[in-house]
């Protein structure tokens, strides 16, 4: 990753991390499994979902709902910056 691909992450980590606090008003760690500590459930999941394509411009498709891109703070930094480098032509 460049530096600006860093600060970038470090963006979307960030407001990211702000989305769950306002939702679940405790802090909670960049690598923490939200699904099997029983901090999310589906309810959370799917606004988690809509939060990452308003904030970041995407759209997630069906074949994007998968836990795994969901699970942590560090798993939506990801997926958020894959989208964002994905092929010429792919909705964001």
């Amino acid at each position: 990753m460049t530096a600006s691909d860093n600060a970038a992450a470090d963006a979307v980590r960030e407001r990211v991390r702000a989305f769950l606090h306002d939702v679940l008003r405790e802090e909670i760690g960049d690598d923490v499994d939200l699904f099997s500590t029983g901090l999310a459930d589906s309810l959370l999941a799917m606004r988690l979902v809509t939060f990452v394509e308003t904030a970041f411009g995407l759209t997630v498709e069906a074949e994007d709902l998968d836990p795994a891109h969901f699970r942590s703070i560090d798993a939506v930094t990801d997926f958020v910056h894959r989208k964002h480098a994905g092929a010429p032509g792919e909705a964001r």
